[in-house]
Order: C-alpha cells, then structure tokens, then sequence
C-alpha cells in the first residue's frame, strides 16, 4: 500500500451464483489505495476476505482484454483501471456470466453502417478497447473477423444514437 493516510474503500459487486441463477449484490470493504486498480482491489478481495468471488485476470497489462468489466457503469479493463473510494463491479453485461465477474468470450461480428451513423463520436468515446476511431469506423467493420479484438460488449452499438453499429456475438 502506498504510504500516507489510510482509508477504506466500499465496493460492491453484484455477483452470480452458477448454481442457482440467481444474481445478488455483495459488498466489500478493503483498504483504499491510489496507486490500485479496480483488479488489485478485487484481487484483495480474493486473497483477504473471500475466496469464492469469481475473479477473471490474465495478462494484469491491460493487453488480453481478459479483465473486461463494468465499473461504476462504464465498461473498462479492471487492471489498468484506477479504484474509486465507492465503486459498483459488475461482469460485462452483452456476455454470458459464468461466475460472479467472470464471462464467457467470443468472437464478435461487427456491421456499421456509414449511412446510419451521424458521426457523434460516442462509439470512440466508449469503447473499452479503442478499436474505433473517428476517422476509421468504416475500415475496422470491414476488417475480418479475425482481425478485429472487440470484445462483444455491446457499448458501442448501445451509444449509438444512430443505429449504424451492430454487435452479433458469434459462438
């Protein structure tokens, strides 16, 4: 932990029981320290409080994408994400959730329709993984599938205003 005054941290996961199916919120209290990321708060969790918590980590570098979840609303990567004193985690929502925070990844069809899109620029703003840009929307949903790292959260295709991105996860 960093050194200085310390504080707590409240977060709030809303987790998944596989056995049931059912989806509950549980919250957490941990140390709170600026030099964290959302990861190391929920590995804390893990290692410190409760070992059950289905925690997805890989890479830790923010590369593999492996770690993608919402927090506090937004989709993002939990290890190159800073921890907030308040935060809500919860698994991407657009994947199925195998465990707690923990998803089932695909590949992803992407389709965009420059016609649709009135160039808000909120897919670029939102896009966990900055596939998109302004000025290449066209070129990355002409990419093959295999060329193309998106995830499948769907945050594009919900931001857009203008109904020009689709998001098909494909098994």
């Amino acid at each position: 932990m960093s050194k200085g005054k310390e504080t707590n941290a409240k977060i709030e996961i809303l987790r998944y029981n596989p056995n049931t199916g059912k989806r509950y919120i549980q919250t957490y209290v941990t140390p709170f320290d600026s030099g964290w990321s959302v990861m190391n708060s929920l590995l804390y969790i893990y290692e410190e409080l409760d070992s059950s918590l289905g925690v997805p980590y890989m890479c830790l570098q923010g590369r593999c994408m492996g770690c993608a979840m919402r927090v506090n609303g937004k989709t993002t990567c939990a290890c190159s994400t800073p921890m907030e004193r308040n935060m809500r985690v919860e698994a991407v929502s657009n994947l199925r959730v195998i465990k707690d925070l923990i998803v089932e990844y695909g590949r992803a069809n992407i389709s965009y329709d420059p016609e649709k899109c009135t160039k808000c620029g909120l897919c670029v703003e939102i896009c966990p993984i900055n596939i998109w840009s302004v000025s290449d929307r066209k070129r990355v949903a002409e990419k093959s599938k295999d060329d193309v790292l998106c995830i499948g959260c769907g945050e594009c295709e919900k931001s857009c205003k203008g109904e020009a991105i689709r998001i098909e996860l494909v098994k």
